[in-house]
């Protein structure tokens, strides 16, 4: 919260009143987890989209709409995540999720990383991906640690989609497209800034923005903004 404030706004004691606001924050409480200060991962990619690594949880409880799972991926370049509630933890499901979500921000990805899973081993799926020249690598089942990327995005988004949703057990499948917009657009340790400024080069906009300051404004800031980067 601190990161993406002070990259728009400052006012006297600015710090302090956040600080006060979270550490007051009953669902943050309970939801969050201390997080130890720890030096910087090396990046296990050079480039974006060189490896994506997908990943299932669940089951979760059974929403009115059906869902009981989640299909999480994560680009390790970038860390820029993506989720999406499901009915069921199948092939189809994957392939649908990978085609619709990820692959249409990496079209050129090169490597996907997952487990064992049977909706991971799909014939078909692994055919498609051939076919768009995307290897897929499975991780060993004696080596965890392989999967350790997805593992811990995994960790952070259920907690985010905790405080999201509010504990709320029939609506949690709502609140995925809040959690992850939340993860994406927030500081990420590793890259130095949020998994979305990376990706997009350009500072986000928060849904409280567009009630502080006009459009005009908002556009204004995109462009120097970019300006800047440049």
């Amino acid at each position: 919260m601190q990161y993406n404030l002070s990259k728009k706004y400052e006012w006297p004691g600015m710090y302090t009143q956040i600080r006060n606001f979270v550490s007051r924050c009953q669902t943050c409480l309970q939801a969050g987890r201390a997080v130890a200060n720890t030096n910087f991962h090396m990046l296990t990619a050079s480039t974006p989209g060189e490896l994506i690594e997908i990943d299932t949880v669940g089951p979760l409880p059974c929403t009115p709409r059906g869902n009981k799972f989640i299909i999480t991926a994560i680009d390790h370049f970038t860390k820029i995540a993506w989720a999406r509630a499901v009915t069921h933890k199948s092939a189809d499901c994957v392939l649908r999720f990978l085609t619709e979500d990820v692959l249409t921000i990496f079209p050129d990805a090169k490597n996907i990383l997952s487990d064992n899973g049977l909706e991971f081993k799909s014939a078909t799926t692994l055919k498609v991906m051939n076919e768009k020249g995307i290897h897929w690598k499975f991780g060993s089942p004696y080596h965890p640690e392989t999967q350790g990327v997805i593992e811990r995005f995994n960790d952070t988004i259920m907690r985010k989609l905790k405080k999201v949703c509010n504990f709320s057990h029939d609506t949690w499948d709502t609140a995925v497209h809040l959690a992850i917009d939340a993860y994406n657009k927030s500081f990420h340790r590793a890259v130095g800034c949020s998994p979305f400024e990376l990706l997009h080069k350009e500072t986000p906009l928060f849904s409280v923005d567009a009630g502080l300051v006009s459009k005009k404004h908002l556009k204004n800031f995109r462009t120097y903004t970019r300006n800047q980067e440049e």
